[in-house]
């Protein structure tokens, strides 16, 4: 599957034992929760050097999670 979207920093889970702040792919029509395949899933500084960027990635959905195995940055603003 591709998306493309802007890569935010926002809380979820708020009031549950997993609440945090996590990276998202925000599209037009949805939030994600941003992994790249075989990368830790709570922490990873390549995510956290897209945030505030637009990308088109690769890769598959599962729950609410994209699990991002290529991506470029969208220069389309």
């Amino acid at each position: 599957m591709q998306a493309t979207g802007n890569v935010i920093r926002k809380r979820i889970a708020i009031g549950s034992k997993s609440e945090r702040d996590a990276v998202l792919l925000q599209t037009r029509d949805q939030e994600y929760v941003l992994r790249i395949v075989g990368a830790n899933p709570f922490q990873d500084p390549r995510l956290d050097a897209l945030v505030g960027k637009r990308i088109c990635a690769q890769g598959d959905v599962h729950g609410n999670a994209f699990l991002m195995t290529e991506w470029r940055e969208d220069a389309a603003r």
